[in-house]
């Protein structure tokens, strides 16, 4: 067993395009912070992925002229997919970070180039969201967690605990915490009906916390709450319907704005007091010792989190784009400089396909994704021309060119099948994309080689909906496209629905004889269970004769059964393999099917139907005529140690001993497919071991191993 798990982790894995595109940060982030030491500045955030990969957090170096230290930002929390509040202070050796990860407040010492030293954590039971803010005095850092209840933790320079958890009281609606002169101060807001007030209660650098104390009762509800050390001075601003609010501790307050407001930051800086807020646009303002204001002034970035190196001012938020990526801008007392970007991370790869020599795949390029194709010794380049998003690629090679296939984006509602053909070293043919016909977004098109020719079967919109009204009326469509690029058919050969159900998806191949189509079939209505079924068909070269038949008979999901993605494995005789889902978990059956004259089909194998334990990835037919099929769950003497396995099908459909072969450590995600001729698989990975770095999904191509 350990020299298989170490065969696995040794493979080599490599980049789809080793020149990686860099720009706007893949995800939408949200929380931006910053904090200052020396020149330099250090920005934080979290970054919001889809599922899988869920929330994570992420610094960026800024230099006193706006430039990064690095392209691309860097994990604060690599491998982890539930980080998110992060919160800065300035330190001893450059910054310390705080945030939520796995249930416990995680902290981390930051040198002044922007590298962790060290991570640590503290586990606090009542932390049940990651709201925090830190402080540093000097000595001690203080992290305040806003949860269940409000606690405080206080680090030392090394990162090390020293007091935790400190119980200051209930989770109010707003806190804010600063270092001043005696230790630190906690500033919360307590709203009773529809008025509020402002607490302070002091903590010592050896954790004793004092009583709650009055600063301020307000007639409105507080909100955004913030405050900074002024020298001997503790300065607190809010804002209310009335307004942006500041007042010194013990001192007079005065009302800034009349609008009402919510009150993001305040510091102080070259003998000012500044303050970042909303009423609702971005705006900030400062006050000069000589209590003259100025502004309001526009900011250019919403969020604003501020930070002085104590000669610039520097504001970081969110800028809304394709994304919310996070933004950078330099203030004076009079204005603000133009924004930069901050979160900068690889662009994001997906749907990755391999067939023969061609790597072809979607990259989010600035707000639009596009196609693009690349080879194992080529770096890539874009394909797709036209739509607003390109994506979910396919290719077939008929033994001289290849043709590639994809959905795009025309409009709201309006998708378009289109290809273009590539030749065997890469180039493209075609001047402009070829459009194939109607296609729908939930479901991307496949496409098979008769040798000559190529087949492509998509999804389109149909009004044969049946009584499957709630799944919409879904077909499978089958068009062919010549050797010489021109499209046949027209969208008119569709493939048949005596179930009248809702086709979803669907898979093919080419047998040697005639095509090898398979779909899923889906029906939703009220007052019943959605039904699944797989079928599939035996079509003519010409498409002048389909021949379907059942591939296996429909379920009813009420107790979570559930049949889905069909693979095509197409030979003589073939496979066809697909996904089986249950309250006991996910599964991948399949069948083997042969084609003997007068199309009588014969289903082969031990009850015509077999399992493998395992989510379906892929299914490929081996030119010595077995089949491969390949599955990602747990290893069954490795609990929790995910991977890829390959089982083996005889063509008289039996699997061979010992059933299946650990051939691939999946590490994160795999998906895409596994081709016969380069025997290689597509891994998507976010935070990866390979490049930690990324911020994005990248595409990688790693050999098989094992038994065959």
């Amino acid at each position: 067993m350990l020299s298989l798990l170490a065969t696995s982790t040794a493979l080599a894995y490599t980049e789809f395009a080793p020149d990686a595109r860099t720009g706007p940060a893949a995800f939408q982030q949200t929380g931006a912070v910053v904090a200052a030491h020396g020149g330099d500045y250090l920005a934080a955030w979290t970054t919001n992925a889809p599922y899988p990969f869920g929330s994570s957090v992420w610094i960026a170096l800024v230099h006193p002229d706006g430039s990064l230290a690095s392209d691309t930002a860097s994990p604060l929390d690599p491998l982890n997919a539930a980080a998110t509040g992060v919160s800065l202070s300035s330190g001893r050796d450059g910054y310390f970070a705080a945030w939520y990860s796995d249930g416990q407040l995680s902290a981390a010492v930051i040198d002044s180039f922007g590298r962790v030293e060290r991570r640590t954590r503290a586990p606090l039971a009542s932390l049940s969201s990651g709201l925090t803010q830190t402080a540093w005095n000097g000595a001690v850092h203080i992290v305040v967690c806003q949860s269940r209840t409000l606690t405080a933790t206080l680090f030392d320079d090394n990162g090390e605990v020293i007091a935790a958890p400190i119980d200051i009281g209930s989770p109010e609606a707003r806190i804010a915490v600063i270092a001043d002169a005696s230790g630190f101060l906690v500033l919360s807001s307590h709203p009773q009906g529809d008025t509020d007030a402002i607490y302070g209660r002091r903590i010592s650098s050896s954790g004793v916390a004092g009583d709650w104390f009055l600063i301020r009762g307000v007639a409105s509800r507080i909100n955004g709450l913030a405050a900074t050390a002024d020298g001997p001075r503790d300065v607190v601003a809010w804002g209310d319907q009335f307004g942006v609010w500041v007042m010194e501790v013990n001192g007079a307050s005065a009302q800034l704005t009349s609008a009402p407001a919510r009150v993001l930051d305040v510091i102080a800086a070259n003998g000012r007091i500044w303050i970042a807020y909303q009423d609702p646009g971005p705006k900030y303002l400062t006050i000069g010792a000589d209590q003259s204001v100025t502004g309001p002034i526009t900011l250019p970035v919403e969020e604003s989190r501020l930070a002085t190196n104590g000669a610039s001012v520097l504001a970081e938020g969110l800028r809304t784009t394709a994304d919310l990526d996070v933004n950078g801008t330099f203030l004076s007392p009079s204005s603000a400089g133009a924004p930069f970007l901050i979160s900068r991370s690889k662009t994001d790869q997906a749907n990755g396909f391999i067939a023969g020599n061609l790597l072809v795949w979607d990259e989010q390029i600035g707000d639009k994704r596009q196609v693009f194709i690349g080879g194992f010794d080529r770096v890539g380049h874009q394909l797709s021309s036209e739509g607003d998003n390109n994506t979910s690629p396919v290719a077939a090679f008929n033994g001289t060119d290849y043709l590639v296939v994809w959905t795009s984006q025309r409009g709201l509602r309006d998708f378009e099948v289109m290809a273009r053909r590539v030749s065997a070293s890469g180039e493209i043919i075609d001047s402009a994309d070829i459009d194939i016909g109607a296609g729908t977004q939930s479901s991307g098109p496949r496409v098979a080689s008769d040798g000559v020719d190529w087949l492509v079967a998509s999804i389109r919109d149909s009004a044969e909906q049946g009584f499957c009204f709630l799944s919409g009326g879904r077909r499978v469509t089958l068009n062919r496209v010549t050797a010489d690029g021109v499209v046949l058919d027209g969208n008119r050969v569709v493939m048949p629905a005596p179930e009248v159900m809702a086709q979803r998806e669907v898979s093919l191949g080419w047998t040697g004889a005639r095509y090898l189509v398979a779909w899923l079939n889906e029906c939703s209505a009220f007052h019943a269970a959605t039904t699944t079924s797989i079928r599939a068909a035996f079509v003519a070269r010409d498409l002048s004769t389909v021949d379907d038949f059942v591939a296996v008979p429909f379920i009813s999901a009420f107790d979570g059964r559930r049949y889905s993605t069909p693979r095509v494995a197409a030979g003589e005789p073939s496979l066809i393999a697909w996904q089986y889902s249950s309250s006991a978990g996910v599964s991948t059956q399949y069948r083997v099917v042969s084609e003997p004259p007068a199309s009588r089909r014969r289903a082969l194998g031990a009850n015509a139907l077999a399992n493998i334990d395992g989510a379906l990835v892929d299914a490929v037919r081996n030119p010595g005529g077995t089949f491969s099929i390949f599955t990602q769950g747990n290893i069954p003497w490795a609990a929790g140690y995910r991977g890829l396995f390959e089982t083996i099908v005889t063509p008289d459909g039996l699997k061979s001993a010992p059933g299946f072969h650990f051939v691939v450590d999946a590490g994160q995600q795999v998906t895409g497919n596994v081709d016969t001729s380069t025997r290689r698989v597509i891994e998507t990975m976010l935070n990866s071991p390979l490049d930690p770095a990324a911020g994005a999904r990248r595409l990688w191509w790693v050999p098989l191993v094992g038994a065959r």
